[in-house]
């Protein structure tokens, strides 16, 4: 079955996919909440088409859609949230789906939706001032008025743009997940009045799915997201291309050292000192600010799925770090918004499948010094380095503290639990070290033959 009779089967199942036009009409009424009851009989032909036509959501996603882009409806401020299907129906939504959707959301906004692969869109939102004018001088290059482009805040802040590309083989190779790029020599208050770095740029659209919301769409404030250059989408530019890939490597790299700065700084303060600066709502009291929440999660879902943890332990898992570790964390845990989100994110991932967007992008093995390799560490291979300098015995608990003091500044981390007992274990076969219960618990003995041993290799 292909993905647009998958399509179609979901609108039959919502009774919108009907061999004629009066049956399609009547089944968008039952199953989009209109009340035939509540029709008038005499309500002359085309007068509801009409209707729906007016709706903020169709004018929008008509509009987009006529220029060959993918629309779906996003709730309205401060959500900006895609409903159900933006990130699959929406590639094979009609004309047909798009009004049954303006009768279920009329007066949704719309978003224009892509994601990785040559010739699909990828979006540059701007979001601080001075960016733009800083890649046009340093890339020799003018990025406005030479593709479509749209300003979200047109009254209040005109520096805020999206410019449409298109993808090309190029930029294929340089990105492989969406990115955002913040300035890390500054600090502000972020919605919930915590201390975070302002965005400078985002890349949307170029990893498993992304978008920004369309021209005609309206903010809470009335403001209106107008289209500022009415161009056909060009490929990006190789020049931009290549400035964009070395400010994400920079943010990413700066980012890394904030995180293991901070993180040696933390190691240092007492369990009591740290618990003090929590409860007074110190963010320095935590290992890691509000910003990088979302991030963790999406990383360490994915570490725990691949591990083959069950969803409802990932979900009890990254509660439990996120409100050990991270500033605000509590807040968002206990929130019914928060909540859906850990869910979703939970949920989203498949077993087997590692994503690496909070430590940096996965690192290939490349030649130094002439014939020498180096690669990516891992934590497995630091924690089996470590282990290696471990006495001939040690117990079960001495053993997990010295392999959690061996991770602090690396970016890594190990906490009890079911992911951290198995990768202890495949630790520990790498090291050469087997396991033995006495009277008083269980203790790590490294045989005296070590070539014995099996070493693990991940």
């Amino acid at each position: 079955m292909s993905n647009g009779d998958r399509v179609r089967q979901h609108a039959r199942r919502q009774g919108k996919d009907m061999e004629t036009a009066e049956e399609r009409k009547a089944d968008f009424d039952k199953g989009f909440g209109v009340n035939p009851e509540q029709q008038s009989l005499e309500t002359p032909a085309g007068v509801h088409s009409t209707a729906v036509e007016r709706t903020r959501y169709y004018s929008i996603a008509m509009s987009m859609r006529n220029k060959g882009f993918t629309v779906w409806p996003v709730k309205p401020e401060p959500e900006k949230a895609g409903e159900y299907g933006w990130n699959n129906l929406a590639y094979y939504a009609d004309e047909i789906v798009h009004r049954c959707l303006a009768k279920k959301f009329p007066n949704h906004n719309a978003a224009v939706i892509s994601r990785r692969g040559i010739g699909n869109l990828v979006f540059l939102d701007i979001d601080s001032p001075g960016v733009l004018e800083r890649i046009e001088e340093e890339t020799g290059r003018k990025v406005s008025g030479i593709t479509f482009s749209v300003c979200s805040r047109p009254q209040s802040a005109l520096y805020k743009r999206h410019f449409y590309f298109r993808q090309t083989a190029y930029s294929v190779t340089k990105w492989r997940t969406e990115n955002n790029v913040r300035d890390i020599t500054q600090w502000v208050p972020d919605k919930n009045g915590n201390p975070s770095h302002p965005t400078l740029f985002d890349l949307k659209g170029i990893g498993g799915g992304g978008y920004v919301v369309a021209p005609g769409s309206v903010r809470a404030n009335g403001e209106a997201y107008t289209v500022i250059d009415d161009l056909p989408v060009i490929a990006v530019p190789d020049l931009l291309v290549d400035w964009l890939a070395k400010q994400i490597t920079s943010w990413n790299s700066a980012k890394r050292r904030e995180q293991q700065e901070h993180a040696a700084k933390i190691s240092t303060l007492s369990k009591s000192e740290q618990s003090a600066l929590r409860k007074a709502g110190d963010a320095s009291g935590f290992k890691y600010p509000v910003s990088e929440i979302y991030p963790f999660m999406n990383w360490r879902a994915a570490i725990l799925a691949s591990n083959a943890v069950s969803k409802k332990n990932i979900q009890r898992q990254l509660i439990e770090e996120i409100n050990r570790d991270f500033a605000g964390g509590k807040a968002l845990t206990s929130s019914e918004d928060g909540q859906t989100k850990i869910r979703r994110m939970v949920a989203s991932k498949n077993l087997g499948t590692v994503h690496w967007d909070w430590v940096g992008p996965k690192r290939k093995a490349s030649l130094v010094e002439g014939s020498r390799i180096t690669a990516r560490q891992t934590r497995h291979g630091l924690l089996v380095a470590a282990m290696r300098k471990f006495p001939k015995s040690a117990t079960a608990e001495d053993g997990y503290r010295r392999l959690q003091r061996a991770l602090v500044g690396t970016g890594f981390e190990l906490i009890k639990g079911k992911a951290a007992e198995k990768a202890v274990a495949q630790v520990r076969k790498g090291a050469g070290y087997f396991t033995q219960r006495t009277k008083d618990g269980w203790i790590w003995i490294k045989p005296p033959n070590e070539h014995l041993t099996t070493t693990h290799i991940q």
